[in-house]
């Protein structure tokens, strides 16, 4: 999920710019679409993705890309409980930092907002500026170039081979090329299958089965 803005002057936290990269780096393939900004809905009220004050987006939303990871970064920030954190969303779930009648903090809480945030992690992080620019290591103990993939050891040419079976395009509409080079037309394909786009929401569990058999068209 991806949202723009122009002609707005704002900038993200500090410390999701440090959560942002770490994750890149954890997962380069396929690595996560950053929602930032929020759009014209999202203005409309209030919501961490909307500028505060300062100018600052204190809200990131990470795309799932690669089914199981949300589950497992929800996992490891939950499992830190750093302090920088405020609330997480995934999957009609919402895990606060804070007490809330009803609720514990850290536990999971049924979340009944329009958006079920299916498809990626939101993560806000505190109001007080000595948190939400703290840019220190986030703690993400337990996620590696593996953590929360369960097709993390199929190689590039054989995610091309996989994502072509199951009818998932690149950013063209046209079929992959297997050459087993991660460039901006494989990444497209992956981002489209998580977005849920129609090429991409349509094949999704076609996606899984064909894992199990690569070469053939389902």
């Amino acid at each position: 999920m991806r949202w723009r803005t122009s002609g707005v002057s704002w900038r993200l936290a500090e410390s999701l710019v440090a959560l942002a990269q770490q994750l890149d780096a954890i997962w380069p393939q396929g690595g996560p679409a950053d929602g930032t900004i929020g759009d014209t809905a999202h203005a409309a009220r209030r919501s961490d993705h909307n500028p505060n004050d300062q100018g600052v987006v204190t809200a990131l939303d990470m795309d799932e890309v690669v089914e199981g990871r949300g589950a497992a970064l929800v996992s490891a920030l939950v499992a830190a409980r750093d302090p920088r954190v405020k609330y997480i969303i995934h999957e009609q779930q919402m895990w606060r930092s804070y007490a809330r009648a009803g609720t514990v903090p850290w536990e999971p809480s049924p979340y009944t907002g329009t958006n079920p945030h299916a498809n990626h992690v939101h993560i806000s992080v505190s109001g007080l500026v000595i948190r939400y620019d703290d840019s220190s290591a986030w703690n993400l103990t337990g996620l590696n170039s593996g953590g929360g993939d369960p097709m993390a050891s199929i190689s590039v040419e054989e995610w091309q081979s996989i994502l072509n079976a199951a009818g998932v395009t690149d950013i063209n509409n046209n079929p992959l090329v297997e050459d087993g080079l991660y460039g901006p037309k494989t990444r497209s394909a992956l981002v489209k299958m998580a977005e849920g786009t129609p090429a991409g929401a349509h094949h999704h569990n076609e996606l899984y089965a064909a894992r199990d058999h690569p070469h053939r068209i389902v």
